[in-house]
């Protein structure tokens, strides 16, 4: 519930692009040149391979990573079971 007391403006004209200032393009329909060029079938294990050299790099114990963010992740997804739960089904 809002409070009633606080008036808030919205630009009704949606429509709008995001346009670069110094180029005066929009990525939009273009899509932006990666970093580092990979085909498609090689993006997952590409990324594995850079995540592996970043931690070995940074000294970083890779399983005790993977078991915190384990560990993370479920404390983020578990709470949210219940209330999808709750959800009506919706067929598209």
């Amino acid at each position: 519930m809002m409070n009633p007391s606080i008036t808030i403006t919205v630009n009704h004209d949606l429509s709008r692009k995001a346009i670069n200032p110094i180029t005066k393009t929009n990525w939009e329909g273009l899509g932006v040149v990666p970093d580092i060029p990979t085909s498609l079938e090689d993006t997952l294990e590409k990324s594995h391979e850079l995540a592996r050299v970043a931690a070995t790099k940074h000294g970083i114990d890779r399983k005790q990573l993977h078991e915190d963010l384990s560990v993370k992740l479920v404390a983020i997804l578990v709470p949210l079971i219940p209330k999808a739960a709750k959800r009506p089904f919706m067929r598209p």
